[in-house]
């Protein structure tokens, strides 16, 4: 297209065995270790379209960018035509994953180091190899180097480190993060020990070896040198909102028929804050007739008692009961409480480039209303089609309430907002 990004085609050999320069749209999407995704329209008439088949991939590269920027195979090909845009010969539409895909579509065994008919053991279980140890040691027993369980299992043309392996030993930093898995998917067992250990990995291809390799590093804290705002000019949007709460006091009814019934009015003091801020008191009602508490029949009005009749398992007493009850109030008014939402966009600039100065799980800034936000780059998505190249990034949990402290965040920015206000 326009020079920004240059797509090459690899067979199944992992040979190189064409460059497309004459694609008419390419998205793709990277996303922090998970796996990504991409999609490319060509003209059939394209002498490059037949380049395009079942056990292919691409590896895009970024003019002013060292490293391969993703990689991955071939998962979709759809024939596309319309009477309008695309008539004549039409076009194809080809869509795939990003080579972390080898992770979503492999399993871990109890015992990855033995014979599939060997898999006895309870789990496959560490509490003190370091991060990228753990991380490389299930991906290279369950895909890849140190797979011994089947000779299929490791997908043609994909390299990982292992163990007594010389030439390619285990990483060896970061904090011990303890994992115990059993038949789980790979990409689930492996995605919390780099976020909770503060590392990334990928799969991506090399040229040297023509391979797909397994990459491992510690993800860096750019806050302080890498900061998006209006100012700097390289922001292009910003919203951020605080709506109401749903429920700021939940009607807990537990066991008991009509009059024995056991109700409570149940609220905490984030919930009494609520209250306070919105101005709102909203009421909600849910059933809780699993927790065994109850009025007294010969005492309709005087304290609860647990259920007479109650045959589950373990012991049962009044004050764990009352605070079985409490804690599902807390967290239907957690779920139910004021919400919020924070978007970012930043822009990427030849000053400031994807790739090159920042990286996928990178902690960045963005100042909005003199505050500043830091977060780790969680997804990027590229575009290329001939109205013109863009690049849109999510930031930890933008657009969501994941974030624990997200409300907060955007109760001070309206506070300070509010100040900046009644000072002009």
């Amino acid at each position: 297209m326009n020079g920004e990004y240059t797509i090459y085609v690899r067979d199944k050999d992992m040979n190189i065995v064409g460059m497309v320069d004459d694609y008419k749209e390419f998205t793709a999407t990277l996303q922090f270790c998970d796996v990504g995704t991409w999609q490319l329209k060509i003209s059939c008439a394209s002498q490059h379209a037949k380049l395009f088949q079942p056990n292919t991939g691409i590896v895009v590269h970024r003019k002013g960018v060292d490293r391969v920027l993703f990689s991955g195979t071939v998962t979709g090909i759809q024939k596309y035509w319309t009477v309008d845009e695309d008539s004549g010969p039409g076009a194809l539409i080809v869509t795939g994953y990003d080579d972390n895909y080898i992770a979503k579509y492999h399993v871990c065994y109890p015992d990855p180091l033995q014979p599939i008919s060997h898999q006895d053991w309870d789990t496959d279980a560490n509490t003190d190899f370091p991060s990228s140890r753990a991380l490389e040691g299930l991906i290279s027993a369950n895909a890849g180097y140190d797979s011994k369980s089947s000779p299929f299992r490791v997908p043609a043309g994909y390299d990982t480190p292992g163990d007594g392996r010389q030439d390619w030993p285990y990483d060896t930093f970061g904090d011990p993060v303890p994992y115990s898995v059993r038949y789980d998917n790979l990409l689930d067992a492996v995605k919390p020990i780099a976020t909770k250990s503060g590392i990334g990995w990928r799969n991506a291809y090399d040229h040297q070896d023509r391979k797909i390799r397994l990459e491992c590093w510690e993800v860096k804290d750019l806050s302080k040198l890498v900061r998006f705002s209006p100012e700097i000019g390289n922001l292009k949007e910003f919203v951020y909102s605080m709506n109401a709460p749903k429920c700021t006091r939940a009607v807990i009814g537990a066991r008991g028929e009509a009059h024995l019934r056991y109700v409570e009015s149940y609220t905490n003091a984030e919930a009494e804050e609520a209250e306070k801020f919105w101005g709102i008191v909203a009421e909600q009602f849910f059933d809780a007739t699993d927790v065994p508490i109850m009025r007294d029949a010969k005492a309709p009005w005087s304290d609860p008692i647990i259920d007479p009749n109650y045959t589950g398992q373990g012991d049962m007493n009044l004050d764990k009961a009352l605070s079985m009850i409490h804690q599902k109030g807390d967290t239907h008014l957690r779920e139910n409480g004021p919400s919020s939402n924070l978007q970012l966009y930043p822009l990427d600039t030849p000053q400031c480039m994807f790739g090159r100065d920042w990286w996928i799980g990178d902690i960045v800034s963005c100042i909005i209303d003199g505050d500043v936000h830091s977060d780790p780059v969680t997804k990027v998505t590229i575009s290329d089609s001939a109205s013109g190249t863009s690049l849109t990034v999510s930031l930890g949990a933008q657009g969501t309430t994941a974030s624990a402290n997200v409300y907060t965040e955007i109760q001070s920015l309206w506070r300070q907002l509010n100040e900046l206000k009644s000072r002009r």
